[in-house]
């Protein structure tokens, strides 16, 4: 009995689950797994570049192996930040702070480079991560779906529960 329950638990450990990779843009070097459901929320925090005001974009993976940007949220108008819903957006203005939802945009992946200025975080489950603690700043990398075995996303949620911080801070007038 106990044999066959080590070989389910092994052959579990070998089975593939979804993940959030973040990885080098070009060497595609995995910097961090970060197992996720399908459909669950995870926050990209970030100062905007221009503006140097907090903005909030929220997430999750999508079963086909997308990110899917659900809301943005940011705290004042300026040049390169959102202005107004596209058709079939809601858009309102609650606590001071602009929030546009029901944006469904969909994406194979996100690249991006890590802000010197921007502190971009990953935020997941009241944890926040700088991402500036996985690469230099300047660094440019990938957000996409990933899917490997769960012993894999085990010793990344590890690494997740080392570099991050809870509870997720306050980021510059962002609740």
């Amino acid at each position: 009995m106990a044999i066959g329950c080590a070989c389910v638990l092994a052959v579990w450990t070998m089975l593939p689950a979804p993940s959030l990779d973040i990885r080098q843009r070009d060497s595609q070097e995995l910097f961090l797994a970060l197992p996720i459901h399908y459909n669950e929320p995870f926050t990209i925090w970030y100062l905007h570049s221009i503006a140097r005001r907090p903005v909030e974009e929220k997430l999750h993976l999508a079963p086909q192996g997308a990110l899917v940007v659900d809301a943005t949220i940011w705290d004042m108008n300026g040049t390169g930040l959102p202005y107004g819903p596209d058709p079939g957006m809601k858009f309102e203005l609650k606590d001071g702070k602009y929030i546009l939802t029901n944006m469904n945009r969909v994406f194979p992946e996100v690249v991006m480079a890590i802000g010197w200025v921007a502190e971009h975080r990953l935020i997941y489950q009241g944890r926040s991560l700088p991402l500036a603690r996985l690469a230099p700043p300047g660094t440019a990398i990938r957000l996409q779906v990933g899917r490997h075995p769960r012993w894999v996303l085990a010793y990344n949620h590890l690494r997740w529960l080392l570099l991050s911080q809870k509870p997720a801070p306050a980021q510059k007038g962002v609740e």
